[in-house]
């Protein structure tokens, strides 16, 4: 089992004894390993370990005891005990306290070792699989330690150990003689301080350039939650911890934000549609996030065409990287090739203005905000068909194949720009892959949700033309969505168009998200839902990503049968939506078992996709990334679809529709802010439902609660 910590853009992962071993282990900073080896050894052998795990988001702890060496017997059985702890600061630097202590009844000496290796590559060609074989850095010696360092598109990277005892230093090897006498403990302290340049002859300086964790004392400032089911607490409490952890800020980040990463490892940077999907999640517990997210993502809002990067005016970006390879040009530094992040930036805007009220706010936001609308048709309609497409054009050009390496088929020079953003992640029912340009069901629903809801804000403007015009032309979408998308024979809509206008016709989730953005009318709404929950696509922990019926299905792919949490959130919160109150609830208590079985109760990015008859629990997906950022936020969600929450700001009101998991009796929120204000409620069981109990309501907010509903028949999913 691997152990991760992390701070803003440094991060760690190490086996269980805490050494960096090959594969993926290593210390990463600003998209890039330096540590590529570091193991410790006693004589020459590496120590039986007793334990290792992460105590909190940047630090771990891990627990070793040496034994004998072959047959000569040098350290007694039992008798040393090997402690470490590590911790990954502020500035990105990551430090390790070391205590040895003599158990055993005799003195015992051995000599302590530290093998140490560096690569300093880019964390794209790691991803690729395909890291430049015997890349050894520079090494020379410092006071108490070395200084290793390499130079690659005239910046040089460094990496300084500094021990607390002058070391025995030979290539790539720290080594100390121990002696202890019985009982006697000996202590080793180690820092690990990356530095760069950011440019040709800087001055290095730490964590690089861009971004760095602010201060975790942010917990403190979201809602509390009590309640008797301990295991949503124990979730609840460690989903703001890990969006903690993956705070930045810095020069990227708008001033005085933060932005979340998109996850950890190979997504610590800032993403579009991440940062947004996340912020929509948090909005009820995390306002502040949403602010950053915005403000940030306007900051680098598209200002001009560039084919290679894909930027274009209004265009909101996809991802930002720092590496190597993006300083030599191989991957683009910014990169905006998103279908959807664009649209989604104005359903998150209008989003924090229902929870807030805060109109200052969208003021302020308002000219990046008609820079989005104005994409939507100017750029995002590449055929004018009323639909808006992707298609790949002129970064294939980029020296490695491709700007998104993980996402990018080399041999046939194409990648996805929808949430399932893999080269193969769209696909008909017999396999065969669509050309673009491709216009994904789910994004028609965005944009009908983005137009309704600015519509809502051009009305609150004073623009009631402007209003009414965007209103028509969402309900013209909608008519004619029904008219390409729908698929009479499946009874299901198409997971898209491609570039001959055919129906994808396989059966996925991205239709789910539909019912999120209220495109459908409810007699489909209906039938939509009753074929998320067939059990070809309900796995039992979750809604799967396609069909086990479909040729391309595999529960151990990316996209295609994996189970995505922030999926089933986006799908759980439409349900609700349309008042398919059962399916949702089901989608609710479903996550919350798996949660139960991941570490931490952190859910990871995603997981298999095996029925749950079948596997008794979820099971792992290799490489995923823990913790995500929205695959956190879909506890959020869930939560807040659990409750039934739906805000008002600008009426200074909220509706409750709430509901609790089987086996709790009660659930308290203290401190949810809306408009402006904080209430807090209490939700509880009683013999024939549920009920609502105000505690405080200081800004006499007009609260809609259910009183006397009797719940009994909404905990069995819909027919």
């Amino acid at each position: 089992m691997s152990v991760t910590i992390n701070a803003g853009r440094t991060f760690l992962i190490t086996d269980e004894a805490g050494d960096v071993t090959g594969g993926e282990y290593g210390l990463y900073s600003v998209d890039m390993r330096l540590l590529s080896t570091y193991v410790l050894t006693l004589n020459g052998e590496r120590p039986p370990v007793l334990s290792g795990r992460s105590v909190n988001y940047f630090t771990s702890v891990h627990y070793l005891s040496a034994e004998t060496n072959g047959d000569k017997r040098e350290i007694e059985v039992g008798s040393i005990a090997i402690a470490r702890w590590r911790e990954i600061d502020a500035e990105g630097d990551l430090f390790e306290s070391m205590e040895i202590q003599n158990f055993g009844a005799r003195p015992s000496s051995f000599t302590l070792s530290f093998e140490f290796d560096a690569d300093f590559i880019d964390i794209f060609e790691l991803k690729a699989g395909r890291p430049p074989s015997g890349v050894h850095p520079d090494q020379g010696t410092i006071d108490k330690g070395v200084r290793l360092w390499r130079t690659l598109e005239g910046i040089t990277r460094e990496l300084n150990i500094i021990f607390t005892k002058p070391p025995s230093v030979s290539a790539r090897s720290a080594s100390f003689a121990v002696s202890l006498g019985e009982g006697e403990i000996w202590r080793l302290g180690a820092s690990f301080r990356p530095r760069f340049a950011e440019e040709r002859g800087a001055e290095m300086k730490p964590t690089g350039p861009t971004v760095h964790v602010r201060a975790p004392e942010r917990v403190t400032e979201v809602p509390r939650l009590e309640t008797d089911y301990d295991d949503l607490r124990h979730a609840y409490e460690q989903s703001i911890s890990d969006l903690v952890s993956l705070q930045l800020t810095g020069k990227m980040v708008s001033e005085g934000d933060v932005m979340p990463a998109a996850g950890i490892p190979w997504y610590v940077t800032i993403f579009g549609r991440d940062g947004l999907i996340t912020a929509y999640q948090t909005i009820p517990f995390m306002p502040d996030m949403a602010k950053g997210v915005l403000r940030t993502l306007a900051k680098h809002q598209g200002a001009r065409v560039n084919p290679k990067t894909g930027e274009q005016p209004g265009k909101i970006l996809h991802e930002m990287r720092f590496g190597p390879l993006a300083e030599a040009g191989k991957v683009p530094g910014v990169f905006y090739g998103t279908i959807d992040a664009t649209v989604l930036f104005l359903i998150v805007l209008s989003e924090y203005y229902r929870w807030s009220g805060n109109l200052d706010f969208v003021i302020e936001l308002w000219e990046p905000a008609l820079g989005a609308l104005a994409w939507i048709d100017a750029y995002g309609d590449l055929d004018g068909d009323g639909f808006i497409e992707y298609t790949w054009g002129e970064e294939r050009k980029l020296a490695i194949g491709g700007p998104i390496e993980y996402t990018w088929s080399n041999f046939l020079g194409r990648y996805n720009q929808g949430w399932k953003d893999s080269w193969d992640a769209i696909a008909f029912s017999d396999g065969r892959l669509p050309d673009p340009p491709i216009a994904l069901c789910e994004v028609q629903g965005y944009v009908f949700d983005a137009k309704m809801r600015m519509s809502e804000l051009f009305a609150a403007m004073g623009d009631a033309k402007r209003s009414d015009s965007l209103r028509r032309q969402a309900l013209e979408l909608r008519k004619r969505f029904e008219e390409w998308f729908w698929m009479e024979q499946k009874g299901f809509y198409a997971t898209g168009l491609d570039g001959d206008k055919r129906q994808i016709d396989s059966i996925t989730s991205n239709p789910g998200h539909l019912l999120w953005s209220g495109l459908v009318g409810s007699r489909r709404a209906n039938a939509l839902a009753d074929r998320l929950f067939e059990s070809d696509m309900s796995s039992g922990w979750g809604i799967r990503t396609m069909s086990s019926r479909e040729k391309p299905y595999s529960p151990m792919s990316y996209h295609k049968g994996s189970v995505w949490p922030h999926d089933n959130s986006i799908i759980m919160a439409g349900l609700l939506r349309y008042g398919i109150v059962g399916y949702a609830r089901q989608l609710v208590k479903e996550l919350n078992d798996a949660l139960q079985h991941f570490p931490r109760r952190t859910p990871p990015e995603l997981y298999c996709g095996f029925q749950r008859e079948d596997s008794f629990v979820p099971i792992r997906y290799p490489r995923t990334n823990v913790p995500q950022a929205w695959a956190t936020g879909a506890i959020h969600l869930s939560l807040r679809t659990m409750l039934g929450l739906e805000p008002d700001a600008a009426m200074k009101q909220i509706s409750m529709y709430p509901w609790l998991i089987p086996g709790s009796d009660h659930l308290t929120i203290k401190g949810l802010q809306v408009a402006g204000s904080e209430v807090s409620f209490r939700v509880f069981r009683i013999e024939d439902g549920f009920d609502v109990e105000i505690l405080d309501n200081p800004g006499n907010l007009r609260i809609i609660t259910p009183r006397g509903f009797k719940g009994r028949q909404a905990e069995k999913p819909a027919a």
